[in-house]
């Protein structure tokens, strides 16, 4: 039998769809742009490779998503299990974050001030 690696990185991207999670019931499947992953300290990293790769699906409890809807900035810490990649299910409010898109669905563009937060492209 092979062993879990325990793993967690932060992510932050933009939300580009949102819908029902077709297997975790009260969580939604998120379609994300990343924009910036960083380690989390020991712990490995198993996602920042896919940074590039094209938009990441991702699940994410719907309770903490609230209304956000396409076009929000995304900040969470999330690890990889049974195949794919999963948001903390219970975060430190610190560490999970949602940002609306601007009224006309323009991207946030105030900088993220916390300490630690994925550094970003753009």
């Amino acid at each position: 039998m092979v062993a879990a690696v325990e793993n967690l990185t932060w992510l932050q991207g933009v939300i580009l769809a949102r819908m029902p999670h077709e297997r975790l019931a009260g969580w939604d499947e998120v379609t994300v742009e990343l924009t910036g992953t960083q380690s989390v300290p020991g712990k490995a990293d198993l996602v920042s490779a896919r940074r590039g790769t094209g938009p990441l699906r991702l699940a994410v409890r719907s309770e903490l998503l609230g209304d956000a809807a396409p076009g929000a900035r995304l900040t969470v810490r999330a690890k990889v299990a049974v195949g794919e990649v999963l948001a903390e299910s219970h975060p430190d409010p610190a560490d999970f974050q949602v940002v609306p898109a601007g009224p006309s669905g323009d991207l946030p563009t105030e900088p993220a001030d916390r300490p630690g937060e994925p550094a970003t492209d753009g």
